[in-house]
Order: C-alpha cells, then sequence, then structure tokens
C-alpha cells in the first residue's frame, strides 16, 4: 500500500463507522412524538406579558456504527430547537446553556433514548418593547448537541444525525 492512501485508510474507517447504516436512511435518527405542538402561554405577572410552553417526547436511535455522546449538563442533554435551513429567521426557542462542567452521555450502537423536554420561549425579548425575538410558530427541528468523542470540545457530529424530522409550532388562540 502506498504511503499516502495508508494515512488516508484510518480517516475513511471513522467516516465510515459515523454514517448511518443502510436500513432507513431517510428517517431521521431523532423523532418527535408528535408533527405538530401547541404552546400555550404563560403568564408573567411581572410584566403582564406571556412566554409560552410546549412539551416534547422524542426518540434517538443510534443506527450508526460508532457511539455518539451527547453533550450535557449534568443528566440532560443539551439541545436547541432551530427553524428549518431555508429560513433564516432565529427561533424564539433558542435555549442559550451555561454549564460550569459540561458531561457527556453515551448512546452506543443500536441504543435508543427517549428523553421528555419542556420547551418554553421566547428566549429572548426586546429590551424596549419587550416584544419577542425569534419567530414562535412555523416549522422547527430538534438539535441534540452531538460529538464524536466524549470530550466537552469533541468534534460535532453533522447535523443530519442528531437532528429531528421536522414540526409544526402553533401558539394556542
Amino acid at each position: 500500500m502506498s504511503r499516502p492512501l495508508h494515512l488516508l485508510l484510518p480517516l475513511l474507517l471513522i467516516g465510515c463507522s459515523l454514517s448511518e447504516s443502510g436500513k432507513d436512511i431517510a428517517t431521521p435518527l431523532v423523532q418527535t412524538e408528535q408533527t405538530v405542538y401547541t404552546a400555550t402561554p404563560i403568564p408573567d405577572s411581572a410584566q403582564g406579558i406571556a412566554d409560552y410552553s410546549f412539551s416534547m417526547q422524542l426518540r434517538y436511535e443510534n443506527r450508526t456504527g460508532s457511539t455518539i455522546y451527547l453533550r450535557s449538563c449534568g443528566n440532560r442533554p443539551l439541545y436547541a430547537v432551530t427553524t428549518l435551513e431555508s429560513d433564516t429567521s432565529q427561533s424564539g426557542y433558542q435555549k442559550y446553556w451555561a454549564c460550569g462542567a459540561p458531561a457527556a452521555i453515551p448512546l452506543r450502537p443500536s441504543e435508543v433514548r427517549q428523553d421528555t423536554f419542556q420547551i418554553e420561549g421566547p428566549t429572548v425579548r426586546d429590551g424596549q418593547t419587550h416584544e419577542p425575538i425569534g419567530v414562535l410558530e412555523g416549522s422547527f427541528r430538534f438539535l441534540y448537541s452531538a460529538s464524536r468523542d466524549e470530550t466537552a470540545d469533541g468534534s460535532e457530529l453533522p447535523d443530519r444525525l442528531s437532528r429531528s424530522n421536522v414540526f409544526e409550532v402553533r401558539i394556542a388562540e
């Protein structure tokens, strides 16, 4: 084997082990329990303005050949609720994390993890008008903060291996 090819072989093997197995390639590894959620108001008595909340159940099935590490604060995985790639708007449910000592939760090949999260927004408001910053209704994805290794600063997984199917959020009337 020539030297340059010999150096590339370990990289190719690592890349192949983190790709999905041949089955269910079109199905995201992360699935929401529902495709439509209704965000209900949570009144803020101090400001007289409402925040919104909904509960999500997710299923994360590791169909890769390697362990996926979910970044966490304590025993809760870090995540984001994002707008779609085609939408340039910011999500009103974007969570901002401050974690002193992040850890990693392993998800081994063929293992399934189920989580329930209480999603709240808006997470940011205009300082003058108190208007929400970010989209609260429309199409979103849930995205676990996941990496290839258990170190806190390990390389991120491609989004396609840690994001959910598309789901809709509607504000309750």
